[in-house]
């Protein structure tokens, strides 16, 4: 029975997101897993406005600090010994992976 594993890579840095994407789509070409995405997900732009002056006095000026959050889904479809491999590489610091299971009960599920 096959297995959905959901794999959803987040970063402040696009490129080391696609760096992972990368890694984890060639194990996926050499062990035969079958792979969708990567999916690019909407990109999160945290502002946030502070005063530049902190006593109050003078003109009101501001600066707007600026964080990008980068997001790719990949959904891989695989028997339970094959998961461990091609889920293993391990992200940098500035990345976090979550992962979902689920379990495929019907054969005509399309790719």
């Amino acid at each position: 029975m096959p297995v959905i594993t959901k794999i959803k890579l987040t970063g402040e840095n696009h490129q080391d997101v696609d760096m992972v994407c990368s890694q984890i789509k060639a194990i996926c070409d050499e062990t035969g897993v079958d792979l969708r995405g990567p999916i690019p997900l909407p990109t999160r732009r945290l502002v946030v406005p502070c005063r530049k002056s902190p006593d109050g006095e003078g003109a009101e000026t501001w600066d707007h600090w600026e964080m990008r959050v980068h997001k790719r889904l990949l959904e891989l479809v695989t028997s339970a010994a094959k998961d461990e491999k091609s889920s293993s590489p391990r992200p940098s610091n500035r990345l976090s992976r979550l992962r979902d299971h689920r379990t495929v009960t019907t054969t005509s599920w399309m790719i």
